[in-house]
């Protein structure tokens, strides 16, 4: 019985620490995406014919924040999942 109970706790502490960075690796996909996302589109706003580093830069920051955001969010996704217990 004590074990059932040792493995139980560790089960749910397992179960908690994932939830726990599932949720910070969702909170910092999130931030770094409009880290990057915001100073992007004031460079685009800010952007004119006569100035295209502006919009090429604007454009690649964009980018970044895409990649970013996606590559946290997914890896959240990956590392912090529990298997599948048979």
């Amino acid at each position: 019985m004590a074990l059932d109970r040792l493995c139980f706790a560790s089960q749910s502490e397992e179960i908690f620490a994932n939830t726990t960075m599932k949720t910070l690796a969702r909170t910092g996909a999130v931030l770094s995406f409009s880290f990057f996302t915001i100073p992007a589109l004031w460079l685009l706003s800010q952007s004119t014919p006569d100035a295209p580093a502006l919009t090429i830069f604007g454009l690649c920051l964009l980018g970044v924040a895409t990649f970013f955001g996606s590559i946290l969010w997914l890896l959240g996704e990956k590392c912090c999942s529990t298997p599948d217990r048979r």
